[in-house]
């Protein structure tokens, strides 16, 4: 059975069916993990659900958590290894029910309004939080290469400022850490004991982050 097949078949697996896959998941989760999980949401996660709903659930219930859970914290401890177990596994069963192939239409997954998280390259990992503010009937025109892909809108450019002299940036430092600490302009780049290291200001969310590309 080839990858589209096998993708086919669990698309055809009916809600009843689910709910047992997902049935079977939870009863074999070490039980640190199933306990952290609230009786109420493991209930939820046992009844009939399509695919679809299910990520959505799974995707709504990750939202509403810590964005960071740190199970090093001397005060309650306890509480964060909850939180901590309680966000692995629905992160597991999320990565389990959801369909990752990178061949699936964005229609199939995304919806006017939904909130959604995507994570770029790892290794230097830029994660960004986005939201589908809206849709429209069109005809992609292909690109001067073959490329059908056609940017229909971009983000205002944030406004960076030389952390020295307080003009707009040019250059940033490379690296993982606060953009906005770390921009020069032309000038004070020059001057900067990082000045080997620059990388321009760019309209990106990964501006200044320095990763592999191979």
């Amino acid at each position: 059975m080839d990858e589209d097949e096998d993708e086919e078949e669990n698309e055809d697996l009916s809600p009843d069916e689910i709910a047992k896959e997902i049935g079977n998941l939870l009863d074999t989760m070490p039980a640190e993990y199933r306990k952290a999980l609230p009786k109420e949401v493991q209930a939820e996660l046992r009844k009939p659900h399509s695919r679809d709903e299910l990520v959505a659930f799974l995707k709504e219930k990750l939202a509403a958590m810590p964005k960071r859970i740190s199970v090093f914290s001397i005060e309650d401890m306890e509480g964060n290894q909850r939180l901590y177990f309680q966000q692995h596994l629905l992160k597991t069963l999320l990565d389990i029910v959801e369909d990752r192939s990178m061949g699936v239409a964005l229609e199939r997954v995304l919806k006017v309004g939904q909130k959604f998280s995507y994570e770029y390259d790892f290794g230097s990992t830029t994660e960004l939080n986005l939201r589908v503010i809206s849709e429209r009937d069109g005809v992609v025109q292909e690109g001067e290469e073959g490329d059908p892909v056609t940017i229909l809108a971009r983000n205002e450019p944030p406004i960076i400022l030389c952390k020295v002299c307080g003009k707009p940036a040019t250059q940033v430092a490379g690296g993982y850490y606060n953009v906005e600490e770390n921009a020069y302009c032309n000038k004070c780049a020059r001057r900067s004991e990082d000045a080997e290291m620059m990388l321009p200001v760019v309209n990106s969310p990964r501006v200044g982050v320095c990763g592999y590309t191979g």
